[in-house]
């Protein structure tokens, strides 16, 4: 892997289609509280009359929605470790698999003239987990 991937992840993360995504909601949000903040400045500092009131969030909202989020984040990282341990699972296998069918092979061939055979047979069967660990998109 090259060290210079994370240098193109970040060049190429303007136009990635997670972050053009949020752009416009982070946007709206944040005029949202800069008009809040400026409004509650002015009414503090006594530009505006004074019986404008200050403008507060009540935190009962994050208080009841932080529970729920919680969970959601807990098993949302649940699943993605089942996917992770699936995966290495199954790649186990793959070079299990790959490791006992050399071994057969290369007892099977034992005659002098076919180990021209022999050699091209087991370098097809080591170039398979290469083949499928390129193909694959959880090694990239």
């Amino acid at each position: 892997r090259s060290t210079l991937r994370y240098v193109r992840h970040m060049l190429t993360s303007p136009s990635s289609r997670v972050i053009v995504s949020l752009v416009p909601p982070v946007f709206t949000f944040t005029v949202c509280a800069i008009i809040i903040a400026a409004y509650n400045s002015s009414v503090d500092s006594g530009l505006f009359p004074s019986f404008f009131p200050l403008l507060h969030a009540s935190s009962l909202p994050y208080e009841l929605t932080a529970p729920a989020l919680a969970l959601l984040l807990v098993f949302r990282t649940d699943a993605s470790y089942s996917r992770y341990d699936e995966a290495r699972k199954t790649w186990t296998n793959v070079i299990s698999v790959t490791k006992d069918f050399s071994r057969q092979s290369a007892q099977l061939i034992t005659r002098p003239e076919d180990q021209a055979l022999k050699s091209t047979l087991l370098s097809y069967i080591l170039a398979f987990p290469v083949a499928l660990k390129v193909k694959l998109p959880f090694f990239t």
